[in-house]
């Protein structure tokens, strides 16, 4: 959808760019009006920007693991190791879902 936006190359990055900022923001029922006026207001392609805040969001139920993923990774830059593994001290996921 993206490549066949009728607009700048510049413009539409900008949009993805817009986009892709503002779905970082906890924000979770404004996220998209921000991102549209936030495209207005610095002349973005509005589409793009909605486009790149929706894909944001697919991500949304895998933070837990992109989390540990990039806590691993920082914990082997910093100290050259592997990082312990996580203890769940007896607690299973039927416990939490209750």
């Amino acid at each position: 959808k993206l490549i066949a936006l009728k607009d700048t190359p510049h413009s539409i990055a900008g949009g993805a760019a817009i986009g892709i900022f503002i779905g970082f923001t906890p924000l979770f029922g404004l996220k998209t009006l921000l991102c549209l006026g936030a495209a207005w207001i610095l002349r973005c392609n509005p589409i793009a920007a909605v486009i790149a805040v929706s894909l944001h969001d697919v991500v949304t139920p895998f933070w837990p693991f992109l989390l540990r993923l990039e806590y691993d990774i920082g914990y082997l830059v910093l100290n050259h190791q592997f990082p312990p593994k996580m203890e769940t001290h007896g607690l299973h996921l039927g416990e939490i879902l209750k």
